[in-house]
């Protein structure tokens, strides 16, 4: 219960931050394009240098994504930790208590059962011949 909590969380918080990361590239996208038709129109000298605005937007840009990808790879591992944990719940609940490890001994079988399961199995398996 707990584990599947963890995992709805997770997800969660997993799709907020790539549904950040894409609002910050189209952001990205947007300034990248306002700044190539700028540079297009403008009349300066070749060896201006860019707008300050725009090297600072650009900074901060870098900086959130490179904080997104931080976030997100966190939650990546906090969701597959949270799987693996799930693994280990199921394997602790269906764990065997050694009972079922005790070998059957030959005279505790019907013997007319046991031949019918093997002449099943051996026509399920197409060996019709023997």
């Amino acid at each position: 219960d707990r584990v599947i909590k963890k995992q709805r969380l997770t997800h969660l918080s997993t799709v907020k931050t790539i549904d950040s990361l894409i609002e910050l590239l189209n952001e990205a996208n947007s300034n990248l394009q306002i700044q190539t038709q700028s540079s297009l129109q403008s009349t300066a000298a070749p060896d201006s240098n860019p707008d300050q605005s725009t090297r600072k937007s650009n900074s901060d840009i870098l900086k959130k994504a490179t904080h997104l990808q931080a976030t997100l790879v966190n939650d990546q591992k906090q969701h597959f930790s949270a799987i693996s944990k799930l693994g280990k719940a199921v394997d602790k609940a269906f764990s065997t208590t050694g009972s079922e490890d005790v070998p059957i001994s030959v005279s505790d079988l019907d013997r007319k059962k046991v031949i019918e399961s093997v002449a099943l199995h051996l026509y399920r398996e197409g060996m019709f011949e023997l």
